[in-house]
């Protein structure tokens, strides 16, 4: 079932339902604390939050709505990259 995808035995994954469903597996990476990859991403957060490259939300409804409308955009990005190149 897993077959030409890019996950491998004793990869972590984050594992969600979708609305329809469907079982959808993302792989993850853990980034340990104090290394130079940690540092480069807390450097990059900092940065973004001083572009003002965030959002917040007042509840988790509205948080969960935001979620999944950017997962559906996505979806329509890949759909929309596949039909482009076929």
């Amino acid at each position: 079932m897993l077959h030409g995808t890019p996950l491998h035995v004793g990869d972590y994954v984050s594992v969600n339902r979708l609305e329809s469903g469907a079982i959808e597996l993302t792989p993850i990476r853990l980034v340990a604390v104090g290394s130079t990859e940690a540092a480069a991403q807390e450097k990059q957060a900092i940065q973004n939050v001083r572009e003002g490259k965030y959002e917040t939300y007042d509840t988790a409804e509205e948080f969960r709505g935001a979620v999944r409308k950017r997962r559906r955009a996505k979806r329509e990005r890949k759909v929309a990259a596949a039909a482009a190149t076929s």
